[in-house]
């Protein structure tokens, strides 16, 4: 079983201390892979990721490899049309050199 704390980066690193039913469980970090394509928040040091990709890259470490990027796109989708919401039409610009209207 997989369990993985979601949170901020601070509250994700605390939370397995206070679940009880975390108590004992292995803490595994994933292998130093590609940087974080998660644009919507200061990463805390160069090798952190979202929840959303550490879970995408477990899964494909546990399950099958080819899963990853189907997620990843999501992920880069769902990044790009929030800085369009958010207005930040530069940032989205600059992950795939045009911005998409809504559809």
């Amino acid at each position: 079983m997989l369990v993985v704390p979601d949170g901020n980066w601070k509250q994700a690193s605390r939370a397995v201390d206070r679940d009880p039913a975390a108590i004992g469980a292995e803490k595994v970090t994933l292998p130093p892979g590609p940087p974080s394509r998660y644009r919507l928040r200061r990463l805390p040091h160069p090798g952190a990721l979202s929840t959303f990709e550490a879970i995408a890259r477990a899964l494909a470490i546990l399950e099958y490899p080819e899963i990853e990027e189907p997620l990843m796109r999501a992920l880069d989708l769902f990044v790009e049309r929030t800085l369009v919401l958010r207005g930040d039409v530069s940032a989205a610009q600059n992950s795939s050199g045009t911005v998409r209207s809504r559809e």
